[in-house]
């Protein structure tokens, strides 16, 4: 009858577990319990009671296994946790991958840690760590899978390239000074990707600010200034300017002369119009003032632009144009000693709105020089050059009668002929 002894119990605890490239080793603390009253040799070592051993092992698949003689015992290769935190990175840029390891007590890691196509050197021992691996630069927008390998681990995390097309920023470029305005940021995505852009300030203000693309900031100023605006990622940029100018109303008029500073314009010619540091713009225009009143006049002018409302007076010498164009030709053809007196009588028509007597005088040398016209020209002008108001009666009268001499020279003067024929 065969004599049967029962196996001896055996249990491995692992020190040390070692990756270096291709190979795996194990380095195992193997603890050996004979039953009592048995001997048994184990690895070459008689084994009473209890007997432990340290044993090098070669691992294949990710198990060691330690063959005693009497059975055999597996050891499992340690837990080691890869992990990368996805990326984006604008097209066209060099961006890096931070990858974390944990490594299991006893795990050692002497390989190549391999993102994509990019690889490098490290040596893990058990706890945590950190490195950065640099990626490539994408040439073309997409989601790109990246595999993280270090010798037998491997986990996943991917990569998005990103590309801003048509990057603009949206403003008014000319703005009443107070006014807020609104400045948008906009673009389109490749592939559709809430990003953000740098937004850099200039002029009016200095700062910098990060948006989100196709979002807006808001700028004002209380005083007339330039801001220069340069939005930007590190492929593309946009630019814009937006200025602050001072709202003006302006009084538009054709200026005939001017009397104690003031212009004299044509009756009913007064406009205005709205100025945005000096350049018209289409506002709202209001003249209030009395447009059928000769001589002196004031108007309100009330402008307002994208909100903003300004206002300026003018005052000035409402004129009949016909009437200041005749007196100044009338000027001209005065005797020298008859002109300052008749200026007078003009200025004094300009100011009080009266133009009875300057008219008059006007059109006394408007007409056709005939010999009574003349003859009244000559009162007239005998009265300026000694400073007096010209007495138009008399010379009225002289244009009034012309007709009825003339005409009674004329019969005389053929009832002649025919008693000398």
């Amino acid at each position: 009858m065969p004599l049967s002894a029962p196996p001896p119990r055996a249990e491995a605890r692992l020190k040390r577990w070692l990756v270096q490239e291709g190979r795996e080793a194990a380095e195992v603390t193997l603890t050996v319990t004979a039953p009592p009253n048995y001997t048994y040799v184990v690895l070459g070592r008689g084994v009473v009671g209890e007997a432990s051993f340290d044993v090098a092992v070669e691992a294949r698949g990710g198990v060691a296994v330690v063959d005693y003689g009497f059975g055999y015992v597996e050891v499992e290769r340690p837990k080691l946790i890869l992990w990368a935190k996805p990326v984006v990175v604008e097209v066209g840029v060099p961006t890096s991958l931070e990858v974390e390891i944990a490594a299991s007590p006893g795990l050692y890691v002497n390989s190549t840690l391999q993102v994509g196509p990019f690889s490098r050197s490290v040596y893990v021992e058990p706890g945590g760590a950190r490195i950065r691996m640099d990626l490539p630069r994408f040439a073309e927008p997409g989601i790109y899978n990246l595999s993280i390998v270090l010798g037998p681990y491997v986990n996943y995390t991917w990569a998005v390239a990103y590309r801003v097309v048509n990057l603009t920023i949206r403003a008014p470029p000319k703005v009443p000074v107070g006014l807020p305005v609104v400045v948008g940021v906009e673009g389109r995505v490749e592939p559709p990707l809430g990003v953000g852009v740098v937004v850099d300030a200039a002029g009016c203000a200095a700062n910098k600010t990060f948006v989100r693309l196709n979002s807006s900031l808001v700028f004002t100023s209380e005083r007339p200034c330039v801001l220069k605006l340069r939005a930007h990622t590190n492929v593309t940029e946009a630019v814009a300017e937006v200025a602050w100018a001072s709202l003006t109303a302006e009084a538009r008029y054709v200026e005939l002369g001017r009397l104690r500073g003031l212009p004299i314009f044509p009756l009913r010619g007064v406009s205005g119009r709205a100025l945005l540091g000096g350049s018209p713009v289409d506002g709202q225009v209001r003249v209030v003032g009395d447009f059928d009143r000769l001589g002196l006049v004031n108007f309100t002018i009330y402008v307002e632009y994208m909100g903003v409302v300004n206002k300026t007076s003018f005052v000035g010498f409402a004129v009949p144009p016909e009437s200041y164009a005749a007196a100044n030709k009338t000027v001209d053809v005065l005797p020298a000693d008859a002109r300052p007196f008749f200026r007078y009588l003009v200025e004094r028509a300009v100011a009080t709105g009266d133009w009875a007597l300057v008219d008059k005088i006007s059109r006394l040398y408007s007409e056709f020089p005939t010999p009574f016209t003349l003859a009244a020209r000559f009162l007239v002008e005998r009265a300026l050059a000694t400073g007096k108001e010209p007495n138009l009666e008399a010379a009225e009268v002289l244009r009034r009668v012309e007709p009825v001499v003339l005409g009674a020279l004329g019969g005389l003067f053929l009832a002649v002929l025919r008693r000398g024929i």
